[in-house]
């Protein structure tokens, strides 16, 4: 069996009050995936101090709702 550990790192981002944005790193190097990135401020800020080489290769949204979606404008 494969360990899931050591193919994706999940990293839960705090957004508004009651909410996440989740960034994934997977075994591409350098391509990162977005979900519900709704504060584009909070998830590029961090991107640039922690990911500084990294792409977006990929954005999901769970479902349309302003605090899931409303970044992707």
């Amino acid at each position: 069996m494969i360990s899931l550990k050591k193919l994706y790192r999940v990293i839960a981002l705090p957004l508004f009050e009651d909410n996440y944005s989740y960034i994934i790193q997977g075994t591409a190097l350098k391509s990162l995936v977005l979900v519900d990135p709704a504060n584009p401020s909070v998830i590029l800020n961090y991107l640039r101090s922690n990911f500084p080489q990294h792409i977006v290769s990929h954005v999901l949204y769970t479902h349309k709702h302003w605090d899931h979606a409303g970044g992707s404008e």
